[in-house]
């Protein structure tokens, strides 16, 4: 069975050694361990060092960064060796280190040892059995009882040994506490005296914090609860308040300072949920919702996809566009879909049919805007005197009017 040898590892002036590596090289081969074989420990940075050794003889060399090894002592560890030190180890001495006078000596005294440990166990066999039959005692029954040092137990079968007693008067005669120095009948603790940050003075967590929130997950139910930070906040109506629940500043030395912060804003009868920002020189940053469902952003907002609005207007200054797409600015001195009504063509028709024919005797005519879509050049004797054309003029919708279309 493996022997522990643990402790923490120091210089000549109590001082722990880190970062040193223990070597343990076996001496002999024995059934646990085989000659020459080596196991290395590294001690952590507090000196500290905690191994399970196999019974054997075994040389200790002390490897530390920088400096030479250092074969500190040999060490033997038998199977019912207590655990340790390596100290006491190096101290104890081997079987190498006694002569074989000594080594009888110690031979006959574990021999004798085990006789007597084998006949203090007939013994204790023999009056186990004894007792055995002796019943255990009750408030009713004579017998075996079991003495007890407590003096806070309820038991009805234990029995109070003197020292219990003594401790119980002393308590009861005193009444006196001491907690972190402080005694006396009545005493009055700081947070510091139970590792506490003040409630009115504040103080610094060396230590992340960290919360469960135990209450119901329903929205409907978030009035009633609290959370794992909790903070309530009562204001008459009318002023104007900031009460953040968390801050932050943060410095970048010869850059910028700000100081980051959320909470509740009072203004007058509102309440809205705020982002601030200010910087050292007073320089401020707002990001606000309020309870009406609004958001106000002080700069540009980027979405990585989607910005939804699912009704009303969408502003960019005095500009907007609603829900059904339509674009309303100055630039179109209203709406988009009026202003394209108003200088767009809206549809196309052929006018009415109408009729020319130059005056007798034409030898060059033009016909009037339009297209012609058939011409007359007969009359009722067959004789070609002249002819006549027939044409449409072609006309277009615009704001919710037919205009003809004209030459120029």
């Amino acid at each position: 069975m493996a022997i522990n040898i643990a402790g923490i590892l120091k210089d000549g002036i109590g001082e722990p050694i880190p970062n040193c590596t223990i070597e343990l090289k076996t001496k002999r081969t024995t059934q646990n361990v085989i000659i020459k074989t080596e196991a290395n420990l590294l001690i952590d940075k507090n000196g500290s060092y905690s191994m399970d050794v196999e019974p054997g003889e075994y040389d200790v060399t002390l490897f530390v960064e920088g400096f030479s090894p250092k074969c500190v002592g040999s060490i033997t560890v038998y199977s019912d060796s207590p655990s340790g030190t390596l100290n006491d180890f190096l101290i104890s001495p081997g079987e190498s280190e006694l002569s074989p006078q000594q080594v009888l000596v110690f031979q006959q005294l574990r021999d004798e040892a085990k006789q007597a440990a084998a006949e203090a166990k007939q013994t204790y066999d023999l009056a186990a059995n004894m007792l055995s039959n002796i019943p255990k005692a009750s408030t009713s029954t004579a017998g075996i009882v079991k003495l007890s040092d407590s003096i806070t137990s309820d038991s009805s079968t234990d029995s109070a040994t003197s020292k219990a007693v003594k401790q119980a008067n002393d308590l009861a005669d005193s009444k006196v506490s001491t907690i972190n120095g402080k005694s006396g009948n009545a005493i009055t603790l700081s947070a510091v005296d139970v590792d506490a940050v003040s409630a009115t003075t504040g103080g610094t967590f060396a230590q992340p914090i960290t919360g469960t929130y135990i209450g119901s997950n329903a929205y409907a139910d978030q009035y009633n609860t609290k959370s794992a930070f909790y903070q309530s906040v009562q204001r008459p109506a009318g002023g104007s308040e900031y009460h953040p629940i968390i801050k932050q500043r943060t410095v970048l030395p010869s850059v910028n300072a700000y100081a980051f912060s959320m909470g509740v804003l009072v203004g007058g009868t509102d309440l809205s949920w705020l982002l601030h920002m200010i910087g050292s020189g007073g320089q401020q940053v707002n990001h606000k919702w309020d309870v009406k469902g609004n958001y106000n952003a002080p700069k540009s907002i980027t979405a990585g996809q989607d910005i939804i609005a699912s009704g009303g207007w969408v502003y960019a200054g005095n500009s907007y566009m609603n829900s059904s797409g339509d674009i309303n600015g100055s630039a179109f001195g209203g709406t988009l879909s009026s202003w394209v009504r108003k200088n767009f063509i809206q549809g196309i028709r052929r006018g009415s049919q109408q009729y020319t024919r130059p005056p007798d005797g034409t030898a060059n005519y033009e016909i009037p805007d339009g297209y012609i879509t058939g011409f007359n050049n007969s009359t009722n004797d067959g004789n070609l005197r002249f002819c006549g054309w027939y044409f449409r003029v072609p006309m277009y919708l615009v704001n919710g009017t037919w205009v003809n279309a004209e030459s120029n």
